[in-house]
């Protein structure tokens, strides 16, 4: 099948060239459980992350508008600053343009050492989440994975008290490794010697602990 040109028809040629490659790959991420544990991490560091966000626009916004009363007024809008300000705090960089005058330079400099500073906050606050979760992820993967199936099953919160009740073979109000992978086993479907070495724990080392 030849594949029309942007010249014959531009439509088709945006599909079949840009949409439907993107639309294969994504049709791969159902085979990546793990990508789960990305969206946890974001979950979990979002109000942090929204912060640091709001510190980089005032950053960028009086830095910008510093370097636009320093610098001469034909050399550029206050876009463009506030755009030269973006690229430098998030250390990307850009040659297309540098302020002339010595206060713009002195200016752009400090810029320079508080955008280092500023963006090893954000770099190690995800690195910090990611490093606990992949370290906690066959916990929370197999909890994603219960809550999936119960919603297919149609359970709820309210049904939560019923089903440990069921599969709390001691009556003691917990459910042990044991008893829990019992419940998971008849829920999921899944072996329960996997679930027992996804946890990393047998149940005689569950109670232990």
């Amino acid at each position: 099948m030849r594949i029309p040109t942007a010249a014959d028809n531009l439509v088709a040629h945006s599909l079949l060239v840009c949409y439907v490659p993107v639309v294969r790959q994504l049709k791969l991420i159902r085979r990546f459980q793990k990508l789960q544990l990305l969206l946890h991490v974001l979950s979990t560091t979002l109000d942090a992350l929204k912060l640091l966000l709001f510190l980089v626009c005032l950053i960028v916004l009086f830095f910008g508008t510093m370097l636009y009363m320093l610098e001469p007024a034909d050399t550029t809008t206050l876009p463009t600053y506030i755009y030269w300000c973006t690229v430098t705090v998030t250390t990307v960089g850009t040659c297309d343009m540098a302020p002339v005058t010595w206060p713009g330079k002195v200016m752009a400099g400090i810029l320079c050492l508080i955008s280092v500073l500023f963006m090893a906050m954000p770099l190690s606050v995800l690195g910090n989440a990611m490093s606990k979760t992949w370290d906690d992820r066959h916990r929370i993967l197999l909890m994603t994975q219960t809550r999936r199936r119960l919603k297919h099953l149609g359970y709820s919160a309210d049904d939560m008290p019923k089903l440990f009740k069921k599969f709390d073979r001691d009556g003691n109000g917990e459910l042990e490794m044991e008893e829990f992978c019992d419940a998971c086993s008849a829920l999921l479907g899944n072996n329960r010697t996997v679930l027992q070495q996804r946890l990393k724990c047998s149940p005689q080392e569950a109670q232990l602990s």
